[in-house]
C-alpha cells in the first residue's frame, strides 16, 4: 500500500529539534512516527474505514462486524488530520464519512447508537441513543471534521458542516434546538434521540474554540504556521470574498479576500493564495 503518511506530533517535534540542529534525534522521532502509522494500518483497517479500538477481550470496536458503534468519527477523521492514512484510503475514509455519518444536523460521533450498557466500552453505551457520546453530534469531533474535509480539499463539505452546527444558523429553528443561539453547544442529539438536533450542554464545552479556529484557520484560511501566517481560502461559493484582520508576531495584517484575478490581497498589496508570509516588507 505505499509508504504511510507521517503523525503530525511526532513530525512537528522533529521539526523542533532539527531546528535546534538535534537531526539524529529527530530521525528518531519520524521513525517512530512512520512505524506507528504503519501499526495503525496494518492492524487498524477494517476494510473500509478504521476501527476505533478493541476491548480487553480482543473484540472490536467501530467495525463493520458491530451490531451497534459500528463507525466512529474521530478514528476516520484524524486518520486524515494525523497524515496515517495513505492517499489510497482518504477517499475510502471520507466516503465512509458521508455515507453512515455526516447528517442533517451535523456529523455523528457514531452509528449506529448503542441501545443498551455494555460494560467492556464504558459510559457513553450508559447514555439513552442518540444522545452525546452515544451517536449524537458531539461539537468537538464535528469540529475536527470540518478541519479533515478542508484538508481534502473539499471546501464546500467543510462549509456545509460548518454551517450544520453553527449556533447562529441552528437557532433560527429555537423549537428544534432549544439552546442558545450565542453560545456554542458541547452536543446535539443524533437521529436515535426522540429530540433530534436539540442542542444541549452550552456554557459548559470547550468546543467554541475549536469551531472559532475551524472557522478561522480552515474555511477562512488564515493559519498560523511555525514559517509564517498562511492564507488558503475554502470560502462558499456564494461568498464574494472577505476581510479579516489579524495580529500575527506583533505585526498586524489587514486581509482582503475577492473572487477573481486578484484573489488575495494583504495589506494593500496582491499575493498569492497559499504561500506563507512571515511579516517582512508587509
Amino acid at each position: 500500500m505505499g509508504r504511510p503518511l507521517p503523525l503530525p506530533v511526532l513530525s512537528d517535534y522533529a521539526a523542533l529539534l532539527r531546528a535546534r540542529g538535534l537531526d539524529g534525534r529527530a530521525r528518531t522521532y519520524l521513525d517512530e512516527r512512520e512505524a506507528l502509522a504503519a501499526a495503525v494500518n496494518t492492524h487498524g483497517w477494517d476494510g473500509e474505514w478504521y476501527l476505533r479500538a478493541t476491548c480487553d477481550d480482543g473484540q472490536p470496536i467501530g467495525s463493520s462486524l458491530c451490531l451497534e458503534g459500528r463507525i466512529y468519527l474521530n478514528a476516520q477523521t484524524w486518520a486524515i488530520i494525523g497524515e496515517t492514512a495513505p492517499p489510497e484510503r482518504v477517499a475510502a475514509v471520507v466516503a465512509a464519512i458521508k455515507q453512515h455519518l455526516d447528517r442533517e444536523h451535523g456529523p455523528l460521533l457514531l452509528f449506529p447508537a448503542y441501545t443498551a450498557p455494555d460494560k467492556r466500552i464504558g459510559y457513553i453505551t450508559r447514555y439513552a441513543p442518540g444522545l452525546r457520546e452515544n451517536g449524537g453530534v458531539y461539537t468537538h469531533a464535528a469540529c475536527w471534521a470540518i478541519m479533515a474535509a478542508a484538508m481534502v480539499g473539499d471546501g464546500a463539505w467543510a462549509n456545509a458542516l460548518y454551517e450544520k452546527i453553527c449556533p447562529v444558523l441552528r437557532g433560527q429553528q429555537p423549537e428544534e434546538y432549544c439552546v442558545e443561539p450565542y453560545v456554542t453547544p458541547g452536543n446535539t442529539d443524533g437521529p436515535a434521540s426522540p429530540r433530534f438536533g436539540r442542542g444541549g450542554w452550552t456554557w459548559y464545552t470547550g468546543s467554541a474554540a475549536w469551531l472559532y479556529r475551524v472557522m478561522h484557520e480552515w474555511i477562512l484560511g488564515i493559519r498560523p504556521t511555525r514559517d509564517g501566517l498562511i492564507v488558503r481560502p475554502l470560502i462558499p461559493e456564494r461568498w464574494p470574498g472577505f476581510t479579516a484582520r489579524r495580529l500575527f508576531r506583533g505585526k498586524v495584517y489587514q486581509i482582503e479576500v475577492t473572487r477573481g484575478p486578484a484573489a488575495l490581497a494583504i495589506n494593500g498589496r496582491e499575493r498569492e493564495p497559499g504561500r506563507r508570509w512571515s511579516g517582512t516588507g508587509l
